[in-house]
């Protein structure tokens, strides 16, 4: 039984340089349809919960389909699933924020990585690493959010709904809105 659905796509106002979201109707029966990609903020605490003890460093640029508004910034963790953060647009700036994070590591869970020379990665290294001290340099370093992006998941529509819900309902919640305007 096909039945009529509302895709949200993103696009950018040039105007504010945000990202915004449009709306299209579309009929389509629902076990057709699949998600392929999804992203999404998430607090930095709630990072452990997403990954369990230990994660996965980036050590280059990963493409996830996004919004233009998220492309800038930069990829922290990969475990699969892509974990980046905001940063200045600034070449120094970029620099200073990231050694302020690898010195957070290094002070305060005693790891010595190698900081990547690429702006938009973090470290040369893909190694293994404790989530609690990622948390912990991103928080002292002023994240409170990062953006999450999953690609190649292939997930039929009607089982990906309830997380998807889950985590836009979440993220609603923590700032302070509580009506849902609409739903992925």
């Amino acid at each position: 039984m096909a039945i009529k659905m509302d895709v949200i796509y993103g696009t950018c106002d040039l105007v504010r340089s945000r990202p915004s979201l449009a709306v299209k109707s579309i009929t389509a029966c629902l076990s057709d349809v699949g998600v392929d990609a999804m992203c999404f903020m998430l607090n930095v605490h709630d990072l452990s919960s997403l990954f369990g003890e230990i994660i996965h460093l980036v050590k280059r640029r990963i493409h996830v389909r996004d919004l233009e508004y998220f492309q800038t910034w930069l990829h922290v963790i990969f475990d699969p699933v892509l974990v980046k953060v905001n940063i200045s647009d600034i070449a120094k700036e970029r620099k200073f924020h990231k050694y302020a994070i690898f010195r957070e590591l290094r002070r305060n869970h005693r790891l010595v990585l190698t900081l990547s020379n690429s702006s938009m990665v973090l470290f040369k290294s893909q190694v293994n690493v404790p989530i609690r001290a990622i948390v912990d340099a991103l928080h002292a370093c002023g994240h409170v959010e990062c953006r999450v992006g999953f690609s190649g998941m292939k997930w039929a529509f009607l089982k990906a709904q309830p997380k998807i819900d889950l985590f836009v309902e979440y993220h609603m919640i923590l700032h302070g809105t509580t009506t849902v305007v609409t739903r992925n």
